[in-house]
């Protein structure tokens, strides 16, 4: 009878104890732009993977982050909750995708890019999550990201090819091509 109380209790606090966890752990983005900032938060405070210094990284991220997501057009927020509604489910997380995408958003509003621009490259990035593997587009964000804000069209540890203040472009997306940098002006390398 003991034997059974004992075992009885722990299963009971086994029970308890999965669905704290379980309770702690994101579902995942409504797809809502009101709610979005909030839900990124949640996210971050239950990812058990971010500890110490990346954490706090990424909590400045976000502080930047909120003052930049007022300035989207309400549109874009759109586009952006539903993207990151289908980046969660492809399994992207904070570190391994959400970081340099935010980068991106950031950078894009302290660019000289067009709206349409922007507009052009959120669709590309639909498409690519849908039809792609996450390798290549956390690839795309990182190029994205590297001309946004360094001014390079490529780069890897052996060879960088870069543009500065040389070039004036627009991104634009093609159903055969994706998302591209097309150029205005010409451009040094």
């Amino acid at each position: 009878m003991k034997k059974l109380l004992t075992c009885s209790l722990f299963f009971i606090f086994l029970l308890f104890g999965l669905n704290t966890l379980n309770a702690q752990r994101f579902k995942g983005f409504s797809g809502k732009p009101e709610t979005y900032i909030n839900e990124i938060k949640e996210m971050l405070e239950t990812d058990v993977n971010l500890k110490g210094e990346q954490k706090k990284e990424f909590e400045e991220l976000l502080e930047n982050y909120e003052q930049s997501w007022t300035n989207f057009s309400m549109q874009h927020r759109n586009d952006i909750a539903k993207l990151s509604q289908t980046m969660f489910k492809k399994n992207i997380r904070i570190r391994n995708g959400f970081s340099d995408f935010i980068k991106v958003q950031i950078a894009f509003q302290s660019s000289s890019q067009s709206p349409e621009s922007y507009t052009q490259w959120l669709k590309s990035m639909q498409n690519c999550i849908a039809n792609h593997n996450v390798k290549i587009f956390n690839q795309i964000v990182e190029n994205t990201l590297s001309l946004l804000s360094e001014g390079y069209l490529y780069k890897t540890k052996n060879v960088a090819w870069y543009i500065g203040e040389s070039g004036d472009y627009v991104f634009r997306y093609d159903k055969e091509k994706g998302v591209y940098a097309d150029f205005i002006s010409e451009i040094d390398l």
